[in-house]
């Protein structure tokens, strides 16, 4: 007995939904799971996830059948436009505001407001202030 192409779309459907009650049946079993060996285990989102991971993070594109990868911050903006306020990193191709200027200092922004390594004036002056004050 042959069927035909409506009663297979049918028995698909029906199939399909059938499936998905199973799935649904058996991750509500899975993640009860992993979270009594979580709880157990007392593990952090970083050892499950690797360093950086965040609770709420989503699944990256890849995972989820994308084609791009996901990326990451750009980093600081190196240069500026004065006038739009348009920003460049220094990677990547440069904008056309730019690409022409045969001398790009007039365009970098003042880095001194980002916190890093103390300057050697810096670390000097409290070792100064100490032998000054020692009698």
């Amino acid at each position: 007995m042959t069927k035909s192409y409506v009663q297979l779309k049918s028995a698909i459907a029906k199939l399909e939904k059938e499936a998905a009650v199973l799935r649904e049946a058996e991750t509500t079993k899975v993640v009860a799971q992993i979270k009594e060996s979580i709880a157990t285990f007392g593990l952090t989102v970083e050892q499950l996830f690797g360093r950086g991971a965040k609770a709420s993070k989503p699944a990256s594109s890849k995972a989820l059948g994308g084609s791009k990868a996901v990326r990451k911050g750009a980093g600081v903006p190196k240069y500026r436009h004065p006038k739009s306020g348009k920003t460049w990193t220094g990677f990547g191709k440069a904008p056309g505001w730019i690409a022409t200027a045969r001398n790009r200092d007039k365009f970098l922004i003042d880095q001194s407001g980002l916190v890093g390594a103390p300057s050697a004036e810096k670390a000097v002056a409290p070792v100064a202030a100490v032998a000054e004050k020692a009698p």
